[in-house]
């Protein structure tokens, strides 16, 4: 989608706006490239990404599975997404599950602060009639982990983004290399 707008942009230039939503994902590598960010940028990606969705986004081993068995189990499941409805829709899709299995759906459509600040995890909680101590957040993004910790809720990282050891330094809680273990994790604590 950049490269509509003079903007050869690899791979890489993404990571560190990675989880930051999708405004600041588009316009940070904009700006590393001496463009400002223009909207049309975005619509362009997402023009691009739902075309592509079925064939270019990769599915987590055990994802589908793991909301699943939570949900049977009784946990009270919420969505917070620094991305757009419109990506978050297509990714759900790609993923095999509707927005019905969460009580709070929380996106960059509703105009939070971006992470790390905490308000999306905040405002998915109360959404979901849960308070931060209840919560958990599962994140693979270290604004991401920043921001569940900013939020007073226990964070459980997946190294699938960056490393175990720049996650714990963001202050994650626990770590984790494939998304099929939270369940494990949050089920094995007395409290919960």
């Amino acid at each position: 989608a950049l490269s509509e707008f003079g903007i050869n942009a690899q791979t890489e230039d993404f990571l560190p706006f990675r989880g930051m939503g999708d405004d600041r994902y588009m316009g940070g590598v904009a700006e590393k490239y001496g463009l400002p960010y223009d909207a049309r940028m975005k619509e362009k990606g997402y023009e691009l990404f739902t075309k592509m969705a079925k064939e270019a986004v990769f599915v987590f081993e055990g994802a589908a599975q793991l909301l699943i068995r939570l949900k049977e189990k009784g946990a009270v499941l919420a969505l917070a997404s620094g991305a757009d409805k419109i990506k978050v829709d297509a990714n759900l899709d790609c993923l095999g599950v509707g927005n019905d299995i969460f009580s709070a759906v929380v996106t960059g459509s509703d105009k939070t602060p971006i992470k790390p600040n905490p308000d999306i995890f905040l405002l998915a909680a109360e959404r979901a009639g849960l308070l931060p101590r209840q919560c958990f957040v599962v994140e693979d993004a270290i604004s991401g982990v920043k921001a569940g910790k900013a939020a007073a809720m226990k964070v459980i990282a997946v190294t699938t983004s960056f490393s175990a050891d720049e996650l714990r330094a963001a202050g994650a809680d626990h770590i984790i290399d494939k998304v099929d273990k939270v369940y494990d994790i949050i089920y094995s604590r007395k409290e919960v």
